[in-house]
């Protein structure tokens, strides 16, 4: 299976990509673990900005929005619940929980434990991003923020939930165009 053209051996090309592949679940735990530290991050810094609100509301100076405040309580208690909320969006746009995975009706050769583990790695990405809509959206509730915050913060959103569940949307795309994507 070596071929003499490459400047790395395939066997070993398969080595480094399992080796990768034993990474991405304490990966998974550390985004996991990260995520809570920002949800509890996003709680403190509301309650600090609705400790002003409150302040600015007795002194009358000017008017103060709370809606800054509220966004940072809704992305804090969203990245505390991070494997719930991930659940929820699983079932509220596949209808399921238990997802197909690559693996499931691979025939067990090298090349699909790599596809498998490349699958493995894309979810972790899918959470990098999903949490990355998060901290888009947080920054709503700013004066003088970016226009267009909302649309960017669902496309992560989506996008970090498309990538998560990638092959069941590569699996659904097949079927609905009548195409052949996956080996």
């Amino acid at each position: 299976m070596s071929d003499p053209t490459l400047p790395i051996p395939i066997e070993d090309l398969f080595d480094v990509i399992r080796n990768i592949g034993k990474l991405v679940e304490p990966f998974m735990y550390l985004v996991t673990g990260g995520a809570y530290f920002c949800g509890v991050w996003f709680l403190a810094m509301a309650v600090a900005q609705l400790k002003k609100v409150a302040d600015y509301r007795s002194m009358m100076y000017h008017p103060v929005e709370i809606k800054g405040a509220a966004l940072q309580v809704i992305v804090g208690i969203s990245l505390i619940y991070l494997p719930t909320l991930f659940t929820a969006a699983t079932k509220t746009v596949w209808g399921t929980v238990d997802i197909m995975r690559y693996g499931d009706q691979a025939s067990g050769s090298e090349f699909d434990e790599v596809i498998s583990i490349c699958f493995d790695i894309l979810k972790l990405i899918g959470v990098f991003a999903f949490i990355r809509g998060l901290f888009i959206l947080s920054k709503l509730g700013e004066s003088g923020g970016q226009h267009g915050g909302l649309g960017k913060a669902i496309t992560h959103m989506a996008g970090g939930l498309v990538a998560y569940h990638l092959y069941s949307f590569l699996v659904i795309m097949e079927a609905t165009l009548g195409i052949s994507i996956l080996p």
